[in-house]
């Protein structure tokens, strides 16, 4: 028995948060559209920065809005922890956040089922990165309430047996995650562009390797293939000069355009336009940027981190254990002597994949897990009315 309403807790749905705001929105469209009833809160309101701003206009907007901000003062955030009582599931949206562990305590009391999708905090790699802070938060803070209380929601298998020990494996469900799907055609898809065009979309930080495809691309050019290269996304200024310096090592300035953060229908064009999608992150719990780059019909070369890509068709494709600028761009020569092939097989494996009919069915049949939980409340309480 599946359940009827469910509240969703993120920490902002500000476009700067990258994934956890959109992944969010994005399930709460899905799962309203398929029947159940969600309700999304975000606990700190998001500002001018907000995707509310972008996303209301679609069709498939739900009918119980999304709130932003609603934990903004003490008053509302009382309100808001009674009102757990009311729904079937809460569905949590983070791991290292103050109010993750508050969140679970509440529901706990009030006995309502609890979801975590930790969006990648739990991997290896991030674990091993300010690893003082987060345990203390796990020992002091209550994340082992977390581990014990909630099931756990993932986008990956690689995500699942990358978490902790303290979580066990059996309440753990790969749900994967969705991305919406452009009307393109993708038979008699056009040869690849003169100049190639590549593409990278993601937050710019140090694990996404930027550097590497920035190297590859002078390896092609430098091989006598005429390329361009598109880095959209925006995020540590620091780590943004030191990637410009790069292109200006590599006399690649007239070759390279940063796009900066693009919104819904700029993202479109340039996937839609590029040629090859480049991501040879060192971690990554999912990769939404490959989803979306699947959905447009994009051949890409991945690292095997890439959790979203771990069955990625070769035709479709390239995976690479330990990247480096030679195979990256021997993987994106071998993509472009099939294109038209690589085109079609990546939609098909997108269809399967990242439809978010797909994705709601599958959060659907874990959520169900917990009506057990809740039937068995209710039956108590009725116990004790009696």
């Amino acid at each position: 028995m599946r359940p009827k309403t469910a509240l969703q807790l993120v920490n902002t749905l500000a476009r700067s948060d990258g994934g956890p705001a959109r992944h969010a929105l994005e399930v709460n469209f899905a799962l309203n559209s398929a029947g159940l009833k969600v309700q999304l809160v975000s606990i700190t309101a998001p500002g001018t920065d907000s995707l509310l701003t972008e996303m209301s206009t679609r069709p498939d907007f739900p009918a119980m809005p999304p709130r932003a901000g609603a934990f903004g003062s003490l008053r509302t955030a009382l309100r808001e922890a009674r009102a757990i009582a009311k729904y079937d599931v809460l569905i949590l949206h983070g791991y290292y956040l103050w109010w993750i562990p508050v969140a679970v305590l509440v529901a706990t009391f009030y006995r309502t089922p609890i979801f975590v999708m930790p969006h990648g905090s739990l991997t290896t790699f991030d674990r091993g990165r300010s690893r003082l802070k987060k345990r203390l938060f796990w020992l002091i803070g209550g994340g082992w309430l977390v581990d014990i209380h909630a099931r756990f929601l993932v986008a990956s298998t690689l995500e699942k047996f990358e978490l902790p020990r303290s979580i066990k494996r059996a309440r753990v469900t790969v749900v994967g995650a969705g991305a919406q799907t452009p009307d393109i055609e993708v038979g008699g898809a056009p040869e690849p562009h003169s100049p190639v065009r590549l593409l990278t979309l993601s937050r710019l930080a140090p694990k996404k390797r930027i550097d590497l495809v920035l190297a590859a691309l002078h390896v092609l050019r430098e091989s006598g293939r005429a390329a361009t290269l598109t880095i959209a996304g925006s995020g540590d200024r620091g780590y943004e000069m030191h990637l410009r310096r790069i292109t200006s090592d590599l006399g690649l300035d007239e070759h390279v355009a940063f796009a900066g953060s693009v919104g819904t229908a700029e993202k479109s064009i340039l996937l839609t336009e590029a040629d090859v999608f480049v991501l040879p992150s060192d971690d990554e719990n999912f990769g939404l940027a490959f989803a979306e780059a699947s959905v447009h019909a994009l051949p890409a070369v991945v690292s095997t981190r890439v959790g979203a890509a771990t069955a990625l068709p070769p035709e479709a494709g390239v995976r690479l254990e330990a990247p480096t600028a030679q195979s990256i761009a021997l993987a994106v020569e071998s993509i472009l002597a099939n294109h038209s092939a690589a085109r079609a097989a990546t939609r098909r494996f997108a269809v399967e994949e990242f439809s978010w009919d797909s994705v709601a069915s599958r959060w659907l049949d874990a959520l169900a897990n917990s009506s057990r939980v809740r039937s068995r409340r209710t039956s108590l309480e009725a116990r004790k009315e009696t």
